[in-house]
């Protein structure tokens, strides 16, 4: 998950410091743990506003979370002084 969202970031030139906005879809609290030490590992510090929801399912039975993060590429001055 973590690899994922860095190369997607990555891919657009971009840090995961570039994330100001994060919302994930969780089928459990199980699920919701593990995104919560994979957000740890990724976004050590200034964490990105985050909206976390238990859901009763997503789109394939086997999907345990769903990610969506919103990143800028406007400098880092800006994106943390909007926050």
């Amino acid at each position: 998950m973590a690899n994922n969202l860095a190369a997607v970031l990555a891919e657009a030139g971009l840090a995961p410091s570039a994330v100001v906005s994060v919302r994930v879809y969780a089928i459990n609290e199980d699920a919701a743990g593990a995104w919560a030490k994979v957000r740890k590992a990724l976004l050590p510090t200034n964490p990105p506003a985050s909206t976390l929801v238990y859901v009763a399912g997503l789109a394939r039975p086997e999907f345990l979370l769903e990610v969506e993060a919103f990143a800028s590429a406007l400098p880092s001055s800006v994106n943390r002084a909007s926050r």
